[in-house]
C-alpha cells in the first residue's frame, strides 16, 4: 500500500537546508518502496528568489531514481493548482515532474486542505503563513505532522506549541526532541547529518504505521457494514418490507449527528483542540463537525453559516467573553440554534472555554461541559487535555441516549 509523505515549506532555503531536504527525500524513498514523496511544485517567483523546499525534495527524488533505475512517476508526485487558479500574477513558476495531479479547490486554503487530508504524513521545513495553514489543517484532522524545528519559521513555532502531541504521535524520545530543537545544519558534518536523517525517517515510519492502522480499522468497519447491509433478495418467509425495516434499523444504528461549532475567532486555538478531541467520534462516523473555517473560496459566508445551522443536529456553543461579545453569534447563530431547539430539531450544548459572566443568557440553565460550568482554561495547563476529555465523554454519553 502506497504511503504519501508531503515535504512542505519555505521557498528560500540556504544551501545547507536545501542539501538536507534532498538527503531527507532520498532517505524516505530508500527506506520503503511504499513511500511516495509529494510536493506542490513551487519552483520560483521574482519576489522570493532562492531554493525552494519543493525543488530540493525533487532533486533528492531524482538522485534516488537515477541510482536505483526507478521511475520518477512511481516515487514522486507534484500536486499543482488548476492552472486557471494559480498565482500567475505573482510570477510563480511551477515544475511538473513525476506524477502530476491538479487540485480543483478554488481557494488556496481549499487546495491546502485537500493536500493535508490526502497525505499519510506531513513534514515541514521552515515556512511562513502557508505552511502554518497546512499544519493547522493537518492538526484539525489528526494527521501525523512533523514540523522540523531546527529549520525555523512556522515549523519551529508549531513545534514549540504542540511539541508534546508531536512527540506522542511519532514516539519521539526527549533526547531526539532536544536534538531537533538545537541542531544547526551549518555546522553539521556529513556523518552527523546522515544519522539525524536516519532518526527522522525512523520516527516518520512510526507515524505512517499509526495512520495506516487508523485507516485500516476505518475501512474494515465500513466494508463490514456494507457487507451486512447490502441489497439482497428476500428469502423464504421473509418479506421485502422486513428487509427494508432491517436496513432502516441498521442505518439508524449508525446515524451520524451533524455538529455545528459556534465560536469566536479569538478562541481559534481552543476550538482546534476541541475538534481534535472529537476525532474518535468523527472517525467512527458518529459525528461530522462543521465550523466556518470550512468555507471555500467564493462561498457567501453568511448564507453558508445559516445553511449549516439549519442542517445541524447539535450546536456546540464555545463560551467565552469574546463569544458573548460577538454580535453576529448573538443575533444569528444563537437565535437560529434556540429556534431549532424549541422546534425539537436540534440540541444546544454549551462548552465552557474561558471564565465569563453569562447571567441571563439563553443557555444559562442548559447542561454543558465540563460539568459545573467549569471552564477548560481554569484547569492547570497540564490537565487541559483532561478537561477536553470530560467534554467529549459527556457528548458521547449524550449521543447514546438520543
Amino acid at each position: 500500500m502506497k504511503r504519501y509523505v508531503v515535504i512542505y515549506g519555505g521557498t528560500q532555503l540556504s544551501e545547507a537546508e536545501s542539501s538536507f531536504v534532498q538527503d531527507l527525500s532520498y532517505a524516505i524513498l530508500d527506506h520503503s518502496p511504499q513511500n511516495i514523496i509529494v510536493t506542490g511544485g513551487y519552483e520560483f517567483s521574482p519576489q522570493r528568489p532562492g531554493i525552494s523546499t519543493d525543488v530540493s525534495a525533487l532533486n533528492g527524488a531524482r538522485r534516488f531514481v537515477s541510482e536505483h533505475a526507478a521511475s520518477l512517476a512511481d516515487r514522486f508526485e507534484t500536486w499543482l493548482p488548476d492552472p486557471a487558479l494559480d498565482r500567475k500574477k505573482e510570477g510563480v513558476e511551477r515544475f511538473r515532474e513525476g506524477k502530476v495531479k491538479e487540485l480543483k479547490g478554488e481557494s488556496p486554503e481549499a487546495r491546502r486542505f485537500i493536500l493535508a487530508n490526502d497525505m499519510d504524513a506531513i513534514i515541514t521545513i521552515k515556512g511562513e503563513k502557508h505552511t502554518a495553514t497546512v499544519l493547522d489543517f493537518a492538526l484539525a484532522i489528526n494527521k501525523p505532522l512533523l514540523p522540523l524545528p531546527f529549520t525555523g519559521g512556522d515549523s519551529r513555532n508549531y513545534w514549540n506549541e504542540y511539541r508534546t502531541r508531536i512527540q506522542q504521535s511519532f514516539r519521539i524520545v526527549d533526547s531526539l526532541a532536544g536534538e531537533l530543537e538545537s541542531v544547526s545544519l551549518d555546522t553539521l558534518g556529513d556523518a552527523e547529518k546522515a544519522r539525524l536523517i536516519q532518526k527522522i525517517v525512523a520516527v516518520l515510519d512510526t507515524g505512517l504505521d499509526s495512520e495506516f492502522r487508523n485507516r485500516t480499522t476505518y475501512d474494515a468497519r465500513l466494508r463490514q457494514w456494507n457487507a451486512e447491509n447490502d441489497d439482497r433478495p428476500a428469502s423464504d418467509g421473509e418479506s421485502t418490507r422486513s428487509i427494508d425495516a432491517a436496513k432502516k434499523e441498521a442505518a439508524q444504528s449508525i446515524r451520524q449527528f451533524k455538529f455545528f461549532l459556534s465560536y469566536s475567532h479569538k478562541d481559534e486555538s481552543l476550538k482546534i483542540q476541541l475538534d481534535n478531541h472529537l476525532t474518535a467520534l468523527k472517525r467512527d462516523q458518529s459525528v461530522s463537525v462543521w465550523n466556518d473555517r470550512k468555507l471555500a473560496g467564493g462561498d457567501n459566508w453568511d448564507d453558508k453559516i445559516r445553511e449549516q445551522l439549519s442542517a445541524a443536529d447539535v450546536v456546540l456553543l464555545l463560551i467565552s467573553a469574546d463569544f458573548m461579545a460577538s454580535e453576529y453569534i448573538w443575533s444569528v447563530e444563537l437565535a437560529s440554534a434556540f429556534d431549532r431547539q424549541k422546534d425539537g430539531k436540534a440540541r444546544v450544548i454549551p462548552i465552557f472555554l474561558r471564565r465569563c459572566d453569562f447571567t441571563g443568557a439563553p443557555f444559562e440553565k442548559l447542561q454543558g461541559y465540563p460539568r459545573d460550568a467549569r471552564p477548560v482554561m481554569s484547569f492547570p495547563e497540564r490537565e487541559q487535555d483532561e478537561a477536553f476529555y470530560q467534554v467529549v465523554a459527556g457528548i458521547r454519553a449524550d449521543l447514546k441516549s438520543w
